[in-house]
């Protein structure tokens, strides 16, 4: 720790020189040597050290040791640990690096398992309802009626006249829930 503090403030002291957006980069860079180095001082107390971070609510200095940790050599209840400790920090982003990272490290891990599933981005699946061989019917019927019923709202379930009302609200409430279904076809005549 003392070699790597006094590095840090050698390359401090030089980078007076530097423009300000290298020296905000050097400085972020010293002080990823100094979390490192107090981290290998942990040596396989790391994740005692992520709790004290985690505690702490140091959010920068969590989120720097945690994607600095090896973590091919942690068993995988450590990284499940680490993975909590994220999401107690509310860093999911982190988390979900974590579990993605579990789940190819240690895939039979019920604890990442479900965290990886958890933390996965949203994703949205379409299905296609079955089709319908009453809305052929009740189109037919559509083209050969229509016309006796202009300017009026018309419930039409396979091919059968069920309901008219001169209101989409006054045609529901004729027709009842039973029939206002995705295979009823409700349209105002022009």
């Amino acid at each position: 720790m003392d070699r790597t503090a006094a590095l840090a403030q050698r390359i401090c002291k030089r980078a007076q020189e530097l423009p300000e957006t290298s020296l905000r980069e050097l400085e972020r860079y010293v002080e990823l040597l100094q979390i490192r180095a107090e981290a290998s001082e942990a040596g396989d107390e790391q994740i005692v050290f992520l709790e004290q971070l985690a505690n702490a609510r140091d959010y920068q200095r969590f989120a720097i040791l945690v994607r600095g940790i090896d973590w091919l050599s942690q068993p995988a209840e450590e990284l499940g640990k680490a993975i909590d400790l994220a999401l107690t920090l509310q860093m999911v982003v982190i988390a979900r690096e974590l579990a993605e990272l579990g789940r190819r490290l240690h895939p039979t891990d019920a604890h990442i398992r479900q965290a990886q599933d958890v933390l996965a981005p949203p994703s949205a699946q379409t299905t296609r309802l079955p089709y319908s061989q009453g809305l052929d019917a009740s189109k037919k019927w559509l083209r050969e009626h229509a016309s006796e019923y202009r300017g009026q709202w018309v419930a039409v379930h396979n091919g059968e006249l069920v309901g008219v009302g001169s209101t989409l609200d006054e045609l529901r409430s004729g027709i009842g829930e039973d029939q206002d279904s995705a295979s009823t076809m409700l349209t105002k005549v022009p």
